[in-house]
């Protein structure tokens, strides 16, 4: 996803049109015991941003990959449980600090962005409603 798109699908979120992105996420968590594993993060942001695996989870730091990736790093860190060793190994083999260093940016950014805070909170509750309830 570029830019341009980002801005418009955060247009949208701001707008209250979030019913339109559900459709492109899918139905792509299908557990119902309540559990977001990393994995689920990893699927979500795939398809939300538009990118594949391989460069969402890659070395790359074009601003669209990495923009990305610092995000799924932050809603797994919050959403799984999962320390930043088994973090960092999920996302390509990133050490500790590079995990605590995504984590720290996304923050701080959120502090200024009311749009990126937006986007990350609909992400959260799509991941929490996708686990918990048995439709998908």
């Amino acid at each position: 996803m570029n830019t341009r798109s980002t801005e418009k699908v955060l247009a949208n979120i701001d707008k209250g049109a979030v019913t339109t992105i559900p459709e492109k996420l899918g139905n792509v968590i299908l557990r119902t015991d309540g559990r977001i594993l990393i994995e689920d993060v990893i699927k979500t942001i795939c398809n939300y941003a538009g990118v594949s695996r391989e460069l969402l989870l890659g070395h790359g730091r074009q601003h669209s990959c990495s923009y990305y990736r610092h995000n799924a790093i932050w809603l797994a860190k919050k959403l799984t449980g999962r320390g930043v060793g088994e973090i960092g190994r999920r996302f390509g083999g990133r050490n500790y600090t590079s995990i605590l260093y995504a984590i720290r940016q996304v923050e701080k950014k959120m502090v200024s962005s009311e749009s990126l805070r937006k986007e990350l909170e609909f992400l959260v509750e799509f991941l929490q409603s996708h686990a918990t309830d048995g439709d998908g």
